[in-house]
């Protein structure tokens, strides 16, 4: 980690990291929020994948990463087809060993946000859609509370980013050049034999 690694979201899109300042001179410290739908916390992820940085040093190897979900929920549905208004987690952090650390460090957990409505009113730009340059919304996550063993440590800001969302006018266009891209290698194949 390069020291002074800013806190929120690392990263965009779709696949990101947050990044979130906790204690980490207790035994057991918790992180509890309520996700709204445009993000989710894979919780096979969050206890594999998470990372645990101390005075700027990776330190996962000497802590334990436990997460868990309030609300059972498809991590491939979208935005709109997801059943409830909050979802919220509970991330446990633990030492494994009974190493001193003083103060604060961060915790580095994978979050992903939800696919979006398309944007219906953008117009159709070939050239934004070549170069990337897209419809976007702008969701939040948090605030996060945050617990150093029993007693209340404090809260987190909320963090927000700009999410990308598909642009309705785009689909013909994107449609018919992946058609063309399958007869081409159609083409290719059976010249090719």
């Amino acid at each position: 980690m390069v020291a002074g690694e800013p806190l929120g979201f690392l990263g965009s899109g779709f696949h990101m990291r947050l990044n979130l300042e906790v204690p980490v001179d207790s035994n057991d410290t918790g992180v509890i929020t309520s996700l709204d739908p445009s993000f989710f916390f894979d919780i096979e992820e969050v206890q594999s994948q998470s990372q645990v940085f101390v005075n700027g040093e990776d330190r996962t190897s000497e802590f334990l990463v436990i997460a868990d979900s309030v609300t059972p929920f498809d991590i491939e549905a979208p935005v709109f087809n997801i059943n409830y208004s909050e979802n919220q987690v509970v991330i446990m952090i633990a030492k494994k060993s009974s190493s001193d650390f003083k103060g604060t460090g961060q915790l580095r957990l994978p979050i992903h946000a939800r696919y979006e409505h398309l944007d219906a009113k953008a117009e159709f730009s070939l050239w934004k859609l070549v170069n990337g340059e897209s419809s976007y919304v702008n969701r939040c996550v948090g605030p996060f509370q945050v617990k150093r063993g029993d007693e209340y440590y404090g809260e987190t800001p909320k963090y927000c980013i700009d999410i990308p969302t598909g642009v309705l006018q785009d689909l013909p266009f994107v449609y018919r050049s992946l058609v063309s891209l399958l007869i081409a290698g159609s083409v290719v194949v059976v010249l090719a034999i």
